[in-house]
């Protein structure tokens, strides 16, 4: 591997989530394993069903995670941005992708074979205590966003996406917090089990209140605390 790109690809590892605590002298030996790939945007990264035997690591960008239904109803799973890590899953056990995950501006991601990574994990239990704890929080989300659809009703369900985009993606603006993603509502729907109709008129009513602002598919927190009251 040439010296600057492998360089470049330590660099992004030690600003990796996964890969950020373990020993510096670990980062040589798995930047020795990892592929540097640039994605177009609106590009489909992994497909749902596929086999994969690869895992990739966000150095820039960001993605959405999405799944079809039987009827083709599509699902927006939740969104991954620089230093997160997709295709975990099919990579560690074999199996076929989980969910569509869809370049929405131009990334820049590493690419780690399953041969390869496995052992490396083995050699470094570091990684794999750092994997373990990442795969326990994912699992402790989903519970909570199933929790959430099930029991909640649409405004706190609402609030509480609001508020971990913000939280994972979010940047301080004149008027509040932003939110970068361009959502629609049926995106908005798709994440919280709510119609597109239920959605808009949520964030009309919170729009008329103060507490967002709404810009060209962009949304902003106006007032933090009160959205967060309205997730509790």
């Amino acid at each position: 591997m040439h010296n600057v790109e492998q360089q470049h690809i330590m660099l992004a590892l030690r600003e990796n989530r996964l890969f950020r605590l373990i020993a510096p002298t670990h980062h040589g030996a798995l930047a020795n394993v990892a592929q540097r790939r640039v994605i177009p945007d609106k590009t489909t990264i992994v497909r749902k069903g596929e086999t994969g035997d690869e895992m990739f690591a966000l150095v820039r960008g960001r993605v959405v995670m999405t799944s079809l239904s039987p009827e083709g109803k599509e699902l927006t799973l939740g969104y991954l941005g620089a230093g997160d890590i997709f295709g975990e899953i099919a990579m560690l056990d074999g199996g076929p992708r989980t969910a569509n995950v869809t370049a929405i501006e131009p990334c820049e991601v590493l690419a780690f074979r399953r041969n390869a990574f496995l052992q490396f994990l083995r050699e470094c239990p570091d990684v794999a205590i750092n994997f373990l704890t990442l795969l326990a929080s994912r699992l402790r989300n989903t519970d909570q966003t199933l929790e959430d659809t099930s029991l909640r009703q649409l405004p706190c369900r609402l609030a509480r996406r609001l508020i971990n985009l913000a939280s994972d993606f979010g940047h301080a603006t004149m008027g509040g917090v932003k939110i970068p993603i361009r959502l629609s509502q049926q995106d908005i729907g798709s994440m919280t089990g709510a119609t597109r109709e239920s959605v808009n008129r949520q964030l009309r009513e919170w729009e008329g209140r103060g507490v967002i602002a709404l810009e060209q598919g962009y949304i902003t927190i106006v007032d933090h605390a009160r959205l967060s009251s309205l997730a509790e």
